[in-house]
């Protein structure tokens, strides 16, 4: 089961795209794969572990009460395997938003899609991963602290002011010369400017056509700045393996906002 939580924290809400929660059961088993994205995650696990290789991600049972990721943004969909018994608290933040919650150390060391989360806040994240785990399955309550902690770190670097909003900060990388702009682009997106354009629009056209399913996908392809149809498959087919049509029969769109495809 899937669950989205609110954040009402007006100094945080413009840096974070969305939070889940999700209820595995005990036997319960779900494959999917989870859509190129340019939204950092930071993924917090109670009695499971993550297991990242070539294949992709398995989420499994294990003795370790709480264990915590990040998983930066992603060109190709990564292919996720579950197994219950476990709980997830997932943050997604919006892009240019994660570097303002950690030091400027990270963002030159930062090479792995997948990395431990205590690796970046160090033993103050493992004591919040013990106020977390002493909730007890309380989806809500477990935010907030997650949050209070994300805002405590954004306050101490001094970047949950207007200037480091998202979009104003874009605004300000275009501003930049073409190599500046690139460069820190990169450096704050963990993308290129065209990865993250193809992504953006790809999202875009596929929540347009699932919102509408009576739209041809013409119409859409247009609408989002390809040339034709066959130009928004061919992208479609490059990064997600997928025709538009064959995503669309197990598309996953919650909010408007893509999330994830069935295996098919």
């Amino acid at each position: 089961m899937v669950k989205f939580l609110s954040i009402e924290d007006s100094l945080l809400k413009p840096f974070i795209h969305n939070a889940y929660y999700i209820e595995m059961e005990a036997g319960e088993v779900s494959n999917y794969n989870c859509m190129p994205s340019v939204f950092p995650m930071l993924s917090i696990l109670f009695n499971a572990e993550l297991i990242d290789s070539n294949q992709g991600i398995r989420i499994q049972p294990c003795h370790h009460s709480v264990s915590s990721y990040i998983v930066l943004p992603y060109t190709k969909p990564i292919r996720v395997k579950t197994k219950g018994p476990f709980h997830e608290l997932s943050i997604a933040f919006k892009p240019l938003a994660l570097d303002c919650f950690l030091s400027r150390a990270f963002q030159a060391a930062s090479k792995s899609e997948v990395m431990l989360a205590a690796t970046l806040w160090g033993k103050e994240f493992e004591l919040l991963e013990k106020v977390l785990e002493n909730l007890n399955d309380e989806p809500q309550k477990r935010l907030d602290q997650l949050l209070d902690f994300l805002q405590v770190k954004g306050n101490e670097y001094g970047k949950l002011s207007e200037n480091f909003y998202p979009n104003e900060r874009m605004k300000t990388l275009y501003q930049q010369p073409e190599r500046t702009f690139y460069r820190q682009f990169k450096e704050l997106s963990y993308l290129t400017p065209k990865q993250f354009n193809r992504i953006i629009r790809l999202r875009n056209s596929l929540n347009q056509a699932k919102e509408d399913n009576k739209e041809k996908l013409t119409g859409v392809a247009y609408d989002q700045g390809y040339f034709d149809q066959a130009h928004f498959s061919r992208e479609c087919k490059s990064i997600s393996t997928k025709s538009p049509k064959e995503l669309l029969k197990s598309l996953v769109c919650v909010k408007s906002d893509a999330l994830w495809f069935e295996e098919f």
